[in-house]
């Protein structure tokens, strides 16, 4: 990621008043932005990237520089130089990627291994000129930008290393490199002609704001899988169920929905894909997304579900057969518990299936089973869902973290096993599965299908709506992310966590 980029999301959120839920969420944007931005950068001296920097307490100073900001009248306040205390509070102490340094320590021939990397001197923000009170947010970006390239510049760490220093063998000893100074790209890459129309009409995604219209059939949709949780067949279903009640009254209480329609031919997906810069990329990702693609525009409840429950569609095959979304779910409801999403429960309601449809797209392109790396003493109990204050389940679940992840119709399920097992990021990837919610309630999943110059990220998602489709069921689409209700990411396989 660039400061272009970084600054293109912040004026993106900033710009649109209605993406914007309160002050919290203002401060929270700022700095997941800046440390999206600053891991895409590396040190000056030996191109070593940012692995952890302290987010939390920057986000909270931003939150009291904002909320300073918004009490003073006076000509003298900076907002920038107020927020420069959470740019020193994320630097300081802040933990380096365990990349082997190229500059060998004094007196050695070479590094060999690096035990920590620490910054330790997080820098000088220097003072910024107040800007008077203006609806133009872009001044305010622009000085934080400058102010920040240029405190890059003083910060400082030493990495302690083992190196081989000079003998008839070369002896490994401990070592030390110091190094000053961090970079960020200034701009993103070129795309494109392609590249360019597909960004365009990502550009003019709809808006996430409910119409009048969305709002009934949200709410009609909302009451139907309410009454669906009482005579639902199986804990399973019922889970998917209530992840997707949870999404539905997020979505309602709010006016918006998680992520915009985006109108794009498989071509235009196709050369996002290809223009995604190649850190953001891997193999078993390029995988996932051309398997997602296969899948764009299957519905619920007509013929594109390739078979299942379409008594009301010409066609349907007789007797019913399993469609492609019942296989997705089938793995692991059970082949005999639906079809089509019907005979899971009185009313004819069924199941949720986003998380099913990840699993399949990742099953498919290889990328599951996960390998597990979790032990009773790295698994962190505080970092698990609520499962609707199920304990049961919740037990179950913790018990699942030391076992391999072969995929999930829950998307707590996802979120959780890979918080557990170093397979979970801040930052999207291709292939990455998508959460929506919270981080102690996920509600809605999808994958990435590309990370575009201007920051956005497109997505595909199964069981969704389109304006279009929006009385006729759930679908696969390809959507825009909202990027403020994403809680985080799930890696594949080839994606080093950092």
């Amino acid at each position: 990621m660039s400061w272009g980029t970084f600054k293109q999301n912040i004026l993106r959120t900033l710009n649109s008043p209605e993406d914007i839920d309160d002050i919290e969420s203002v401060a929270n944007l700022w700095a997941t932005e800046y440390d999206s931005a600053i891991k895409g950068g590396t040190d000056t001296v030996n191109k070593v990237k940012i692995q952890i920097g302290n987010v939390e307490l920057m986000e909270k100073l931003f939150l009291v520089a904002l909320r300073i900001g918004g009490t003073q009248n006076t000509p003298l306040f900076s907002l920038v130089t107020q927020m420069g205390q959470g740019v020193l509070a994320y630097w300081t102490n802040a933990t380096m990627a365990n990349t082997i340094p190229l500059i060998p320590a004094p007196g050695s021939v070479q590094n060999i291994s690096v035990i920590v990397n620490q910054c330790y001197v997080p820098g000088i923000w220097a003072p910024q000129k107040p800007i008077k009170p203006t609806d133009n947010t872009e001044i305010i970006v622009n000085q934080f930008i400058a102010a920040a390239t240029k405190h890059l510049t003083t910060i400082s760490g030493i990495a302690q290393t083992i190196s081989l220093y000079p003998g008839a063998p070369p002896t490994p000893g401990p070592g030390i490199v110091s190094w000053t100074g961090y970079t960020v790209p200034p701009s993103g890459p070129s795309v494109s002609s392609s590249s360019t129309k597909a960004l365009n009409k990502v550009k003019n995604a709809s808006s996430t704001l409910l119409s009048e219209v969305e709002i009934a059939v949200y709410t009609e949709k909302l009451n139907t899988a309410k009454e669906t949780l009482t005579d639902l067949d199986g804990a399973i279903g019922a889970s998917t169920v209530e992840e997707y009640i949870k999404l539905k009254t997020s979505e309602l209480s709010s006016g918006h929905s998680v992520s915009a329609e985006v109108d794009l031919t498989e071509e235009d997906i196709q050369s996002l894909v290809a223009d995604t810069p190649p850190e953001f990329k891997s193999v078993i990702g390029n995988r996932i997304v051309q398997e997602a693609i296969k899948d764009i525009d299957i519905t619920e409840t007509d013929n594109k579900n390739y078979g299942g429950f379409n008594s009301n569609y010409p066609g349907t095959p007789s007797p019913l057969v399993p469609g492609r979304i019942d296989l997705m779910v089938n793995k692991y409801i059970g082949p005999n518990a639906n079809l089509n999403l019907v005979k899971t429960s009185k009313s004819g309601a069924g199941y949720a299936w986003c998380a099913g449809a990840v699993s399949a797209w990742w099953r498919q392109a290889g990328a599951l089973p996960l390998s597990s790396v979790a032990t009773d003493s790295t698994i962190d109990t505080s970092l698990i869902s609520n499962y609707g204050n199920d304990s049961s389940r919740r037990s179950r679940t913790i018990a699942n973290f030391k076992k391999p992840f072969r995929g999930s119709t829950s998307c707590d399920v996802w979120m959780d096993w890979a918080r557990q097992n170093n397979r979970w990021s801040r930052l999207p990837v291709v292939g990455a599965a998508v959460l929506y919610g919270n981080t102690k309630d996920a509600t809605h999943i999808g994958v990435v299908a590309s990370i575009n110059p201007d920051g956005s990220v497109t997505t595909i998602e199964g069981n969704t709506l389109l304006k279009s489709y929006s009385r006729n069921g759930g679908l696969c689409a390809q959507k825009q992310a909202s990027l403020n209700r994403v809680v985080g990411y799930v890696y594949p396989p080839d994606v080093i966590v950092t």
